[in-house]
């Protein structure tokens, strides 16, 4: 009242203003109060009161509306601070600069202090990424560590001591400071959920050495476009940020489950037996299953879902149908019974199956084909063994394939040892179809196979090891598909026996159905190339991707999950925390198969800077065909 009373008196000084009726009324109420207090009714008392208070507060509104605007943009300018200072903390300060300034450099998640619905689908989503296995300690919602990188004065440099994280709730505040803070750690929550699920590649063999500056630099304008694009729309949909394919609702769904599994077996409330293949084997010969043998068999089956009854200890027809089930899941064939390989699959640990589903649904994430989210391509997934043609979402065609071997080799020409045919994972394109093709044995294979011959073709027919068709693909360094001689190993379960490149069963069939879908060649015109001597080449008019994949949980055609075998040890290096190596120097100590003989490193240069190929034996005892050419020296 009195700073109304001493406002509206310097309006009424000068008899100007719009307050000055005002005013005088008031000056009066005061005045009648004062005089009649003591011997007035309570009634006329609360009439003046209420009067009073009214009129002083018409009279001081435009003075409490200039007083708020500047309070608005002392808080405007306290915001910014606080928000420049918190952006500077985050490893994502560029694009949380760049996303400020799009929307206007105000706050994103709060308005009037209140959090909006936006704030609340995205913390609800980062707390419920644990059962996406998604690490939640870099999101700076006070999950697990603390990721904040504090610009404290270390007064003890021998103990590095870090501000505990602070749990953020959503709650509605109203200091500026507070709104800056909240605002910008959901910001950074939310550039961290589109990284996690649209750049980062953290269990591809060949993008795990790659720096987090370098690979936000390359995807900087897809980033801003999903975060734009999820801020735009009054309900944020996160869900679309996710691979838009069925196996991964499947294998969130059997993550759950082996989750369960696993938090019995740590509390020691679940016991797996273990599956004795000898055992098995002397029972089937003697036509004899003991009780002891089938009871833990079905008590097995029955912790992973394939058994639905009760253990018994009978092998009636619900056990047999359950190891057919357990058996087709491990992709082996059904009619085996508990035989070697079934036994070796199926008594992998909890710890085990839940470790490759966590690698699985996160290569489910960093697939190209699902983030770029096409209809039609081929896939090859290596420790399935398998391709897939897919048009429309569909898969139209499914083939049997023979991919590179896990055995350590070397290579005398480019002086490298190592997992060499391994298969690597691809990202091209089906380029040409040629039937009838011709083979020209690479270096590597001319020493191995051809007694070191300089240059040898091999001419079309049943002899070529390439079959009669191969598929050439686009920048693949020599690793292609084609046919093969020898379709004999196309029945087994395992099929890593080739020397990186990709057999392909009925491949013929294969070639028949792309170059008659993808490029502009009747079927008739394929089928006189096919029955001909002479090589043909088709090129393709329309682009095809192809991916090579390395998925060893996945969903089968018929919903079902699958199991494969961790045929290149990807798997283990991911859980492990470190980059699989498929290649090392020639004669180091990583990676050496038995016959590369062991050479020091000086040597190494030496020799390899000389020319030539690697040498077989060290030190060089007699002299060699590289010394009489004068291509390496011997001290």
């Amino acid at each position: 009242m009195r700073q109304g009373a001493s406002d509206c008196h310097d309006d009424a000084m000068d008899n100007s203003g719009p307050q000055f009726a005002q005013c005088r009324e008031i000056r009066y109420c005061i005045y009648m109060v004062m005089r009649w207090t003591s011997g007035i009714s309570l009634t006329r008392y609360v009439l003046l009161v209420t009067c009073t208070v009214s009129l002083g507060a018409s009279a001081q509104g435009p003075v409490r509306q200039a007083n708020t605007a500047k309070g608005n943009v002392s808080e405007q300018a306290v915001f910014s601070q606080a928000r420049d200072r918190w952006i500077k903390r985050s490893k994502y300060r560029r694009l949380l600069a760049a996303v400020y300034r799009e929307n206007g450099g105000g706050p994103i998640f709060f308005q009037y202090g209140q959090p909006t619905a936006a704030a609340r689908t995205l913390y609800f989503a980062v707390k419920s990424l644990d059962e996406h296995a998604v690490d939640r300690s870099p999101y700076w919602l006070g999950y697990g560590e603390d990721n904040y990188q504090w610009k404290e004065k270390k007064k003890r440099p021998r103990r590095k001591r870090r501000r505990p994280p602070q749990p953020l709730e959503l709650v509605s505040v109203a200091e500026p400071l507070k709104v800056a803070e909240f605002d910008v750690r959901l910001a950074h929550a939310l550039t961290q959920y589109v990284v996690d699920f649209r750049v980062l590649h953290k269990a591809h063999p060949r993008y795990q050495q790659r720096k987090l500056e370098s690979v936000l630099q390359r995807a900087e304008t897809d980033i801003l476009g999903h975060i734009s694009r999820l801020l735009s729309v009054d309900h944020m949909r996160l869900e679309s940020l996710w691979p838009q394919t069925s196996a991964y609702t499947v294998l969130l769904a059997a993550r759950s489950k082996y989750r369960k599994l696993r938090q019995k077996e740590k509390a020691k409330e679940l016991h797996l037996p273990k599956l004795n293949w000898r055992r098995w084997r002397r029972a089937y010969r003697k036509k004899k299953l003991p009780k002891k043998l089938v009871t833990e068999l079905q008590h097995r089956l029955a912790i992973e879902g394939f058994y639905l009854g009760e253990p018994h200890g009978r092998y009636d027809h619900e056990t047999e149908n359950a190891v057919r089930r357990a058996r087709r899941a491990h992709n082996l064939l059904e009619d085996g019974g508990v035989d070697y390989y079934f036994s070796i699959r199926a008594n992998k640990s909890v710890r085990y199956r839940l470790d490759a589903i966590n690698v699985s649904l996160q290569r489910l994430r960093e697939s190209t084909r699902l983030r770029r989210g096409l209809s039609h391509y081929i896939r090859i997934n290596i420790p399935a063994f398998e391709l897939e043609v897919v048009e429309q979402g569909r898969v139209t065609r499914r083939h049997r394939v023979i991919v590179g071997n896990n055995k350590l080799d070397f290579n005398r020409h480019d002086w490298k040892q190592g997992y060499l045919n391994r298969t690597p994972l691809l990202e091209t394109q089906v380029k040409q179809v040629i039937v009838n093709p011709r083979w020209r044995p690479p270096p590597r294979i001319l020493d191995e196979e051809f007694e070191g011959q300089e240059k040898v073709i091999v001419e079309p027919g049943p002899k070529n090891p390439l079959g009669y068709v191969k598929f050439t693909l686009e920048r693949t360094n020599a690793v292609f598909m084609h046919d093969t001689n020898k379709r004999a190993k196309f029945q087994k379960t395992v099929r890593a026996y080739s020397h990186g490149c990709i057999r392909v069963h009925e491949a013929l069939d294969l070639a028949e159905y792309i170059t008659t879908r993808y490029s502009d060649t009747d079927a008739s015109v394929f089928s006189e190339a096919r029955q001909s001597k002479q090589t043909r080449t088709f090129t393709l008019s329309t682009e095809l991707p192809l991916f090579v994949e390395y998925q060893t949980v996945d969903e089968a055609s018929s919903g079902e999950l699958r199991f494969f075998p961790d045929v290149y040890r990807y798997d283990r290096a991911w859980v492990r925390g470190a980059a699989p190596i498929n290649q090392a120097r020639y004669g180091g100590g990583r990676l050496r198969p038995s016959n590369v003989p062991s050479i020091p490193r000086d040597d190494y240069k030496r020799l390899k800077a000389a020319g030539g190929k690697a040498p077989t034996e060290w030190p060089i005892s007699a002299v060699t065909p590289e010394e009489a050419d004068g291509k390496v020296s011997v001290e």
